[in-house]
């Protein structure tokens, strides 16, 4: 198996419910998630919690950009099956919650590893990192990413 990783980088405003990262197995390959993150560089300790989903998606919404996966497996030539997307001009449809709760935009950073890999998103499917941030927060940048082996 093979190691490849995707993040994107987004600012995120008042009342946000946006998508930070898409990744989309290849059409013939289902992926094993490793591991996936997101912090946030906010200042204002006052700001409340942002909920954060790792979510399966039904759609590829539209207008994102593409995210250029990087090979994370150094000992390995093989050539990346999945893609991603950031940046959604109109949000994909979500699907089955993974993973779900709650994170401080006040500098907060989430990282979860996936040890036994459970976790494998069928060729084809989609899984998201997602962000609902709260109305009266100060807008701050996140950062999210996924590893995955295929």
């Amino acid at each position: 198996m093979t190691k490849y990783g995707a993040s994107s980088a987004l600012s995120i405003a008042a009342s946000a419910d946006l998508t930070l990262l898409q990744v989309l197995a290849g059409s013939t390959n289902p992926i094993e998630l490793v591991e996936f993150g997101v912090s946030f560089d906010g200042v204002t300790a006052a700001d409340k919690p942002f909920r954060v989903k790792l979510i399966m998606q039904s759609t590829a919404g539209s207008g994102g950009s593409a995210v250029t996966p990087v090979l994370l497996s150094r000992q390995s030539s093989a050539t990346v099956q999945a893609s991603a997307l950031q940046a959604f001009s109109s949000e994909p449809t979500d699907g089955v919650i993974l993973w779900d709760g709650y994170l401080t935009p006040a500098g907060g950073r989430l990282q979860v590893q996936i040890p036994d890999r459970d976790t494998i998103i069928d060729a084809g499917e989609r899984v998201a990192l997602r962000v609902v941030a709260p109305a009266g927060i100060t807008t701050v940048n996140g950062i999210a990413y996924i590893h995955w082996t295929e």
